[in-house]
């Protein structure tokens, strides 16, 4: 059957059983149907490839099932509907309600354990009223190379974090993506997709984090790194040899106290941990740190707070 034909086809088949599911529901939408023969074929499946699965290129992609852990994954969903088009239902009913908010949640499973972080939920979110009425089918990629958007290196950084410390060996992936609002959830996962995940010995994931650069303007500091690095120790917050590095994020900030109305100056470092699992990740945090003046003199930093809002992470070990 040539290309044409298969897709006078796919539009007849479609065109029925939209119509069947149209006449279930009352808020049914037109959506995009199957957008191609691999579309069909893999309805409710999330497909692999070490490239792209680019929206023109899906006739094309070699698809794959086995990835080594440095490999670059990248996926695409294939629903049988739209998400607005899928049910939803609560626990205490079979009525079928519609995902009116086109909510959805990804849930990542290695070895056929909960692998997916916070609440067991490895990705969350919502589509645009548009997105969640007529698209069937997008990009989903758990290792890009290199993540460019924020939303994609969210992603990243949570396949980082579910696939660091995995054993040698051979490791079962499944990603299942639900239809979700609130408690409702959709009957069933509106897809599924699964691959073998290969770690060799030595082998780990890079991660997509940067240490933060020094961005401290003033001419000391190398001595006021030192004074913050005591201010940790003196604090309780680390010893000397779980601090490996300290950049200094901003500028003294002058300001008084609203009781004492004394003087005292803040300001925010970036503290590089030492490797606590022999991983080769660090974690970084940025904290504040206060200096009181005492008459003319400023007094050596201590520790105050974790920075709200600055940056924190993981990153590769020095």
């Amino acid at each position: 059957m040539n290309y044409q034909l298969r897709i006078m086809f796919f539009v007849l088949f479609f065109g029925f059983t939209q119509m069947s599911f149209s006449q279930e529901v009352s808020w049914y939408s037109k959506d995009m149907g199957f957008t191609s023969s691999v579309h069909k074929k893999h309805a409710k499946q999330i497909v692999w490839s070490k490239s792209v699965v680019d929206y023109s290129t899906q006739e094309t992609n070699v698809l794959e099932n086995r990835f080594n852990l440095t490999d670059p994954i990248y996926g695409r969903v294939y629903l049988e509907r739209s998400i607005r088009n899928t049910p939803i239902y609560s626990s205490a009913s079979k009525k079928p309600l519609e995902n009116s908010r086109n909510g959805y949640e990804m849930k990542l499973f290695i070895d056929d354990k909960d692998a997916g972080g916070s609440f067991g939920v490895f990705e969350e979110g919502y589509f645009n009223d548009e997105m969640g009425k007529t698209w069937t089918t997008w990009q989903f990629s758990p290792h890009m190379t290199p993540p460019n958007t924020d939303e994609e290196k969210t992603t990243a950084k949570a396949w980082e974090k579910a696939v660091r410390g995995l054993s040698v060996g051979e490791h079962k992936i499944r990603f299942d993506l639900w239809g979700i609002s609130g408690t409702h959830r959709s009957s069933e996962p509106m897809a599924s997709g699964t691959f073998t995940l290969v770690v060799s010995k030595g082998e780990r994931v890079a991660t997509t984090a940067k240490f933060p650069k020094q961005t401290y303007s003033g001419s000391e500091g190398t001595v006021l790194a030192n004074q913050l690095k005591q201010a940790m120790v003196n604090g309780g917050k680390a010893s000397v040899s779980e601090i490996k590095k300290i950049a200094i994020t901003s500028d003294w900030v002058y300001n008084r106290y609203t009781d004492t109305k004394k003087e005292y100056r803040k300001i925010s470092a970036a503290i590089l941990f030492a490797d606590k699992d022999n991983d080769g990740v660090c974690r970084f945090v940025t904290y504040n740190f206060i200096s009181d003046k005492a008459g003319s003199v400023w007094k050596a930093p201590r520790f105050h707070s974790f920075c709200n809002g600055c940056a924190e992470g993981d990153v590769n070990c020095p």
